[in-house]
């Protein structure tokens, strides 16, 4: 069974698509870094309706990317953990 040519492990697969959903969940999950004052006066439906206003803002620009780093890490984390799980099944 050596051809070369073998299908993707779950883990691969699962990774891909973690870092599809953190991509997704980046942005939304960044309204959690930004300051308290930011979140007191925008409901979360606010922020993601203002995010060309948020992302020109350089002093929350940061806090839009630390979003990201982590919603794509945890979510590739997890989807790596759980095809890795699924492989060892087989």
């Amino acid at each position: 069974m050596s051809s070369g040519t073998s299908a993707p492990s779950n883990a691969r697969r699962f990774t891909g698509v973690g870092l599809v959903v953190g991509a997704i969940l980046g942005y939304p999950v960044s309204y959690y870094f930004q300051p308290g004052v930011l979140r007191a006066k925008l409901s979360l439906g606010a922020y993601i309706a203002k995010a060309s206003e948020v992302l020109g803002d350089k002093d929350l620009r940061s806090a839009v990317i630390l979003g990201f780093v982590v919603a794509i890490a945890v979510c590739a984390g997890v989807g790596f953990f759980a095809g890795r799980s699924m492989d060892q099944k087989r």
